[in-house]
């Protein structure tokens, strides 16, 4: 595939270099500087907390977070989702009746730009048992409608639907036993959301009872997820992935033996492409942390599925261990370095590249990390990644690490950026290719006390770096006083076109309690990709449906990595509708001008997209679709969304337009 890759955004500013250290420190003022505000909680109680607790972005101005309702309880009758829209101007929230929610690990699911899927305990208020549901919150922005599912006996703390595509997604459970890691677990698969939902559950023994119980996608139609084995144990000789192929068909299960497997999230595997995955282990010693460490890589899967074994030393075993995807023939992952001990100076990430050929390794020192996830590298673009660092002198010394000429020189500079958090508070979020956003201890560099905490913006990075600081006035940490860091919520995270959001605890430094807790949007913020609707139409008479729909977008599309378009899943939000085009789908024409990209479905077999064609040297985009109940027919003309959502770019966003003389909704740029 060609790598072709278009810089389209101009640096946001110069700045002094200063080196404090030895980490070269840059600072400087943007040209527009990131800027905050505040959205109440009080009137939907407090939030949840963790991972349960983070804002998941629906479109830049849209995004659902979890409240516990009036009662200020979590797993009652009263929860909510609750619904922001209209970040960009003057903020509103809807409220979203999603009873009995939880806080162990639960995450909101994002389906496309208006459809999403959160799990519940169900009527009896009490996990894994048979009338635990997921609720389907659909037509979000518009119809704003809430469907239960039952599913049964989710596993509490993996209770997290996975993406398939727009309308279909699997979910773990314990099966009808209720005991997690058992011979009768399953995944349930939902097919039909937006429409008539339907559950399959597919035999999947022994999953994990924890986060590492969470499946990954690899395609429309494949996935993988962790087994503990027939010992139930985790960290033992016989840990397994299942891997399903034809999902909706015949769901086919093949087992893979993989021993030792790290427990929680580092088990999880990861993507690299659609017949791709590397998962960490712990070596054959069962030892967390040890010289055997080492990551297998899970090639031609659905073929010949090989699992290959690389060794890699002194593995993180918590978040930090979970590699990183760079491209598709590498990745990278944090480790303890070559002494064996972490939070020093020889900490490494390695880089395994030539997967599937040379699956050669490369230390590259960074220094001090951490086993969270906060130390998990961030990619940036495919010869460049960013890792949280700490400093050996205290916290005024931790810095992002940057790791540029991946496979080549391997050069590492510091960004100084004090206080951060040795716990997910301080998970970085990639903006673009070269910038980023993180949580931090604000000018006494200590998260958690003073209530001095900032987000600091990073912008520039890989030619001159700029940091510049929001202030939040709180504490990122449970407590106060250098309290408990980890905290998902408060970890910013990105909307797309120049903004985010964050949680912040209210004055008591507590989030989920005392009735003050606080969402915070954040504007100005270093965009890299953008997305400009030229026209948007959704064509249908109301008074004859049978004839269907007919929808045509007309778009620029800036991506800053071309490359990566198409090369994993990629679904499209058109008003009330969506839908999931698998990687690798699209047919390229490369040439020595432009590299334009295809997916044609006239007949409308795969769904109702008919042709999506995709110029990336000019930026070009043209969508045309049709089809019966589609569901655009319910696409109001105030709330018309439009996007793209893939693993390597969100870029949904909402239009207002006008209604048709017999139906439908046309947006056109002035």
């Amino acid at each position: 595939m060609n790598r072709k890759t278009a810089n389209l955004w101009p640096m946001r500013a110069l700045a002094t270099l200063l080196v404090a250290g030895g980490t070269v420190a840059y600072v400087g003022a943007a040209q527009t500087a990131p800027t905050a505000s505040t959205i109440p909680f009080a009137p939907y109680g407090n939030e949840l907390w963790g991972a349960a607790a983070s804002p998941v972005p629906l479109t830049s101005t849209t995004f659902l977070v979890t409240a516990q309702g009036p009662d200020e309880t979590v797993g009652t009758a009263d929860d909510v989702v609750l619904l922001v829209t209209s970040a960009d101007t003057t903020p509103a929230v809807a409220t979203l009746a999603t009873p009995n929610l939880g806080e162990n690990g639960q995450r909101i699911t994002r389906l496309s730009a208006t459809r999403a899927l959160v799990c519940a305990a169900g009527p009896d208020q009490a996990w894994t048992t048979a009338d635990d549901v997921v609720f389907i919150l659909d037509r979000l922005g518009s119809g704003n409608t809430v469907t239960p599912v039952t599913v049964g006996y989710l596993i509490e703390r993996g209770a997290s639907a996975v993406r398939l595509t727009a309308d279909s997604a699997v979910v773990p459970t314990s099966g009808p036993d209720g005991f997690g890691t058992t011979a009768d677990d399953t995944v349930a698969l939902l097919t039909g959301l937006g429409t008539g939902a339907s559950v399959a559950q597919l035999p999947a023994p022994y999953l994990s009872n924890g986060g590492g119980a969470r499946p990954v996608a690899l395609s429309p139609s494949a996935f993988l997820v962790v087994s503990r084995g027939a010992d139930e144990a985790a960290e033992t000789s016989d840990d397994a992935v299942h891997l399903f192929t034809d999902v909706g068909g015949a769901s086919v299960r093949t087992t893979l033996a993989t021993p030792y497997l790290l427990n929680g999230r580092p088990s999880m595997p990861v993507r690299v492409g659609r017949a791709r995955a590397v998962v960490s282990s712990l070596g054959a010693d069962g030892v967390r942390e040890s010289a055997d460490d080492g990551v297998y890589l899970l090639d031609d899967l659905g073929g010949i599925n090989t699992v290959t074994p690389i060794s890699v030393p002194y593995i993180f075993d918590y978040g930090a261990g979970q590699p990183t995807v760079i491209d598709e023939t590498s990745v990278i992952v944090a480790t303890r370095g070559s002494n064996g001990v972490g939070f020093d100076a020889d900490d490494a990430l390695v880089l395994l590249s030539g997967l599937g050929t040379t699956n050669s390794t490369t230390s590259i020192v960074v220094g001090p990390l951490e086993e969270d996830a906060e130390c998990r590298p961030v990619r940036l673009s495919a010869d460049t990644c960013a890792v949280v660092t700490f400093g050996e002198t205290g916290a005024e010394a931790d810095a992002i690490k940057v790791v540029a000429d991946l496979g080549g020189a391997n050069a590492v500079t510091g960004i100084a950026v004090p206080g951060l958090a040795d716990g997910v508070t301080s998970n970085p979020e990639r903006l673009s290719t070269s910038a980023l956003m993180v949580s931090n201890g604000g000018a006494n560099a200590a998260i958690g006390n003073g209530a001095d905490d900032t987000i600091s913006v990073i912008s520039g990075i890989g030619t001159v770096a700029v940091v510049e600081t929001v202030s939040t006035g709180f504490d990122l940490a449970e407590g106060g006083g250098g309290g408990d860091a980890y905290n998902d919520a408060y970890a910013p995270k990105a909307l797309g076109q120049g903004r985010g959001v964050h949680l912040a605890p209210g004055a008591d430094l507590d989030l989920g309690t005392g009735g003050d807790d606080v969402m915070r949007l954040l504007r100005d913020l270093p965009q890299g990709d953008a997305l400009t609707v030229k026209l948007l139409q959704i064509k249908h008479n109301a008074a004859k449906p049978e004839t269907g729909e007919k929808l045509k977008v007309v778009a620029t599309l800036l991506l800053e990595e071309t490359a990566l378009f198409g090369t994993t899943d990629l679904t499209i939000s058109i008003g009330d509708t969506a839908q999931t085009i698998p990687a690798g789908a699209f047919t390229i024409k490369d040439d020595k001008t432009d590299d334009k990209y295809a997916y044609l479905d006239k007949e409308g077999a795969q769904g109702f997209l008919t042709k999506v064609q995709y110029n990336s040297t000019k930026g070009t985009l043209k969508i045309a679709g049709k089809g019966v109940a589609t569901g655009a027919q319910s696409t109001l003309p105030g709330y018309i969304t439009f996007g793209l959502d893939s693993e390597s770019f969100l870029l949904n966003q909402v239009y207002r337009g006008i209604a048709g003389k017999k139906g439908g909704v046309k947006y056109k740029a002035p």
